[in-house]
This record gives C-alpha cells, sequence and structure tokens, in this order.
C-alpha cells in the first residue's frame, strides 16, 4: 500500500509559488535556528552538537542531517503513507480531510520518539524535547502539503529546518 502514490501517478515534486515558498523556507529557518537556541537555553544536551562543520569526517553525516533524512522523511511522511491513508478512508469523505494529517504528523513525531530507547542518558530529555517540536512541525508542514498536493516543497522546508537547528549552532 505505501506504494501507491507512484502507481496512481499522485507523485508531485512542485515547489510553489517563489515569493511564497522562499518565505515559508526562511521561516523554517528561523523556527530551527530557534528551537536549538531554545534547547540550548533550558540546557538540554543536543546530540549532534559535537559535529564541526570544518571536520570532513563530519561533512557526511551533516549531509545527511540536512538533505537526505529530509528527502526521505518527507517522501515517506508527506508522500507514501499520506496517499496510503487517503486510499483507506476514501469510504469516510469527512475523515479523508483530517486523517492522513494528523495520523502522518503523529507517526513523523512518534518517529523521532524511536531514538529515545537508544541515545544515551544524557540525550534523552532532548529526544522527549524534540518529539514535541516535530509533532508541531508535522502539523505545520503537512498543512501545507494539503494545499499544495507537492511533496517539494516540505522537502525545502525540512531542509531550511534542519539547517536552521545546526545554523543555531554558530549565531
Amino acid at each position: 500500500m505505501g506504494i501507491i502514490f507512484f502507481a496512481n501517478g499522485k507523485f508531485r515534486l512542485r515547489f510553489g509559488a517563489s515569493r511564497i515558498a522562499g518565505a515559508l523556507v526562511a521561516t523554517s529557518l528561523l523556527m530551527g535556528t530557534l528551537t536549538f537556541k531554545m534547547a540550548s537555553w533550558i540546557g538540554l544536551s543536543i546530540p549532534f552538537d559535537h559535529l564541526e562543520f570544518g571536520n570532513p569526517a563530519h561533512h557526511v553525516m551533516i549531509a545527511l542531517l540536512l538533505v537526505v533524512g529530509s528527502i526521505i522523511e518527507e517522501l515517506l511522511y508527506r508522500q507514501a503513507l499520506w496517499f496510503s491513508l487517503e486510499a483507506m478512508t476514501d469510504r469516510w469523505p469527512r475523515v479523508v480531510a483530517w486523517a492522513p494529517l494528523v495520523v502522518t504528523a503523529l507517526l513523523f513525531s512518534i518517529g523521532h520518539l524511536e531514538a529515545y530507547s537508544t541515545v544515551p542518558p544524557e540525550y534523552k530529555s532532548f529526544v522527549l524535547f524534540q518529539t514535541g517540536y516535530t509533532l508541531a512541525l508535522g502539523l505545520w508542514w503537512g498543512r501545507i502539503y494539503q494545499e499544495g498536493r507537492s511533496v517539494g516543497l516540505t522537502i525545502l522546508l525540512h531542509m531550511g529546518y534542519n539547517f536552521g537547528f545546526l545554523l543555531g549552532r554558530v549565531v
């Protein structure tokens, strides 16, 4: 069922109107920066705070966080799961409007909570913090996806947020 978005020709990678998209990406970048600062201000240990931009060994991890993770997560949550949920709920028109938005946002958040069982104790509080803000982001990006029906913009928003989070370290 997860491949349904390809089979039905529903895969779209448009990026939307450039002024609106630019403003949304800038907002996402700012929110990522502020989220990092808030985590620091409340004294949370951040798992990837040790990454060094000048260290070539860390370039792969930074690329994974900024680009690959954003693309994979958006294709999964805002495409594959979204269209699968729409297909499963198409018998209930009132449900189809909100179910993909709420369920994919919850799964996006729970997907980040999964790290709780594998991180060292000093990062467990951050994982809980991350679970909260990823729920809010999942709802925001899901709503944008719902309006434009294109994963391209949500990928850019996700990348912008992640970049802002890393930028928060140096600003």
